[in-house]
């Protein structure tokens, strides 16, 4: 009779297999086979201290937005010192945080680790969705006179959408809505309108 030191036993079997699905305290458990003689007259057990090593495959799960500069792996697994990536386009990696420019959709990401001096493995699989960026269009008069009040204006608003203008030193009404006023200094002045959709883009 095997006890695997987890709670789990079995009988039979001089080679047997067992996953462990938790980490012992200290990383190590003890394993130990009890041996019954002919009609059980006579038990004798051997016991063996197992190591076991916890290593585990995982990446951050994200709703990411569409970035030219690429969207860069979060990759928080455990005790592993090899990589390798399914990116899901296609494309593979060994890199621990490998970036990649995705176009919107969802792509099925996989990781798989490995510990090269314990010889584990492990693997995980996620999906992640990248959202495409919001398109904004603003409009204003181009020339007014100093310390005027010019209207700000974003053209068909999203509801479900924030908006924030800048400089907000000139802004007098509206900073975070699609429409704003504001206050003309001396000069050129350029107003900005950043938009943030539903999905944090």
């Amino acid at each position: 009779t095997w006890d695997f030191g987890d709670g789990v036993t079995m009988d039979g079997g001089t080679t047997v297999t067992h996953q462990y699905n938790t980490i012992p305290p200290g990383s190590s458990t003890t394993v130990t086979l009890l041996l019954r003689g002919e009609n059980d007259v006579c038990e004798f057990t051997v016991e063996k201290e197992v190591s076991i090593r916890a290593v585990i495959a995982d990446f951050a799960q994200d709703i990411a937005c569409f970035d030219l500069d690429g969207f860069t792996f979060n990759n928080t697994s455990n005790l592993a010192d090899l990589f390798t990536w399914d990116l899901g386009n296609g494309a593979t990696s060994n890199e621990p945080n490998p970036t990649v420019v995705y176009d919107p959709g969802t792509y099925d990401v996989q990781l798989i680790v490995e510990n090269a001096a314990f010889g584990c493995v492990d693997t995980i699989r996620h999906p992640i969705e990248f959202f495409a960026l919001p398109v904004v269009i603003a409009d204003a008069e181009e020339s007014a006179c100093e310390d005027a009040v010019l209207a700000l204006a974003v053209i068909d608003p999203d509801a479900g959408s924030s908006y924030s203008w800048t400089p907000t030193d000139f802004i007098t009404a509206g900073a975070n809505a699609p429409n704003a006023t504001a206050n003309l200094p001396a000069g050129l002045a350029t107003f900005t309108v950043t938009e943030t959709d539903a999905n944090g883009c």
